[in-house]
């Protein structure tokens, strides 16, 4: 697979397992052990270890946060308009 396709196929898991409504999770695809994944797919955990092998693990790690921070925002935007 190239390696443009894998990183947007770990991007595109990322944000699937940080959703922005609610979601349910089963066990990971991969049985890691480590999380659950989005309707039983690949977990957060496996698709930033796929995203690391080809952007490097600090920044992985920062895509992670930066995804958390933004699910985080919307949430918070989406309180303040439900009033």
């Amino acid at each position: 697979m190239e390696q443009t396709s894998k990183l947007y196929q770990a991007r595109c898991r990322i944000l699937a397992n940080l959703p922005s409504a609610p979601a349910t999770f089963k066990p990971c695809k991969r049985s890691c052990g480590r999380a659950e994944g989005r309707d039983g797919g690949i977990c957060i955990e496996c698709s930033a270890d796929d995203l690391a092998e080809i952007v490097g693990g600090p920044n992985a790690e920062a895509y992670v946060k930066a995804v958390r921070l933004v699910r985080q925002l919307e949430q918070e935007q989406d309180e303040i308009y439900e009033d």
